[in-house]
């Protein structure tokens, strides 16, 4: 055999070898982003499922009787300063959560914001 031929051979081994390590890696690290990113999103979904749930339980244990509109707003201001706390006629907003009021301005439910409560009176 020619050793010309022999050296254009050994190329293209060479190559190819190198080519296929190149796409196995680029493969394994596609299939890690892909994995990672999967288990990301359980963990966010489990958070936020988690976050809701001890939403509810901060709104069913909350003295609706107890607190007013005006108590709520003060309350909030005090906790948390610097943030963009929302007041409406029927409603007090704070990063998503929400304290919802009657005419009178008692309080009526807290919720995350999604939904109104039934007995709200403003409604949607």
């Amino acid at each position: 055999m020619p050793k010309a031929l022999v050296n254009a051979s050994r190329q293209w081994r060479i190559a190819f070898f190198s080519l296929l390590a190149g796409a196995l890696l680029g493969i394994g690290v596609l299939l890690y982003g892909i994995v990672d990113q999967g288990i990301t999103i359980t963990y966010i979904s489990e958070g936020y499922a988690q976050t809701k749930q001890d939403l509810s339980v901060l709104a069913a244990a909350f003295p609706r009787d107890g607190y007013n509109k005006k108590d709520i707003v003060t309350i909030l201001r005090e906790q948390n300063p610097d943030a963009f706390i929302v007041e409406t006629e029927c409603t007090v907003e704070l990063n998503g959560l929400r304290f919802e009021f009657d005419d009178q301005g008692s309080l009526v439910g807290i919720n995350t914001g999604e939904k109104f409560s039934p007995d709200a009176a403003c409604g949607p």
